[in-house]
């Protein structure tokens, strides 16, 4: 029964190391192959300020109006 646990304690070592090893290979690769590509295609397709040609030639943002009266300061969070 001895030589069972230990082989078992050695076995749960040894597969803990193996399993840590697969689990950053296969998220290395997710990066590198999914997340990666995919955030820098959001990034260089992205245009917050709107700057590029084909943005209307309008660069500003229109926001409608909003009440000017001390109640409406006052419901500010």
């Amino acid at each position: 029964m001895r030589i069972l646990t230990a082989s078992w304690r050695t076995f749960r070592q040894v597969m803990e190391r193996v399993g840590n090893f697969q689990a950053r290979v296969l998220l290395t690769v997710f990066y590198l192959v999914i997340a990666a590509p995919f955030g820098l295609g959001v990034r260089l397709r992205s245009d917050p300020l709107r700057q590029r040609r084909g943005a209307g030639g309008r660069t500003w943002l229109a926001r409608e109006p909003r009440a000017q009266d001390l109640d409406a300061a006052r419901r500010q969070y």
